[in-house]
């Protein structure tokens, strides 16, 4: 049994977003010293009062070269072209793979927000593909 800690990184009222990423940042490294496997978090735009995660694929390089041992995991990165367009994921996550020793684990989808719905060249049900892991040379 894997234990992973999922968030968007939600920012209670009162807090600034870089309070908030600061305190995740420590959430993580004490995920990483009790056991646990991974982190994961997926990628919301403009979730006013709630998720302050935009932009994992800048936040997660940043807390493997704090780690050692835990995975991260994109657990929703958003494939609408007008948002990321699927060659650019695919660049992003293999470097991360490599940097981080083969530590990094995708999954994509059209997003559960208006915003990331409406950029979509489909409308209709929200769908989550999982890739698995990504594999490094």
């Amino acid at each position: 049994m894997d234990f992973i800690l999922m968030t968007e990184g939600d920012t209670p009222v009162g807090l600034t977003h870089e309070h908030r990423y600061r305190e995740l940042i420590e959430e993580v490294l004490l995920a990483e010293r009790v056991g646990f496997d991974g982190f994961g978090s997926s990628e919301q735009h403009v979730a006013l009062g709630t998720a302050s995660v935009s932009a994992p694929e800048v936040l997660y390089p940043y807390l493997m070269a704090l780690t050692s041992r835990i995975r991260f995991i994109h657990l929703v990165t958003l494939l609408p072209t007008r948002i990321n367009h699927p060659l650019r994921v695919a660049e992003r996550v293999a470097t991360e793979d490599i940097l981080s020793n083969g530590r990094v684990e995708l999954g994509t989808g059209r997003g559960n927000t208006t915003l990331a719905r409406a950029l979509s060249p489909r409308s209709g049900h929200l769908f989550v593909s999982l890739c698995g892991k990504c594999q490094g040379s």
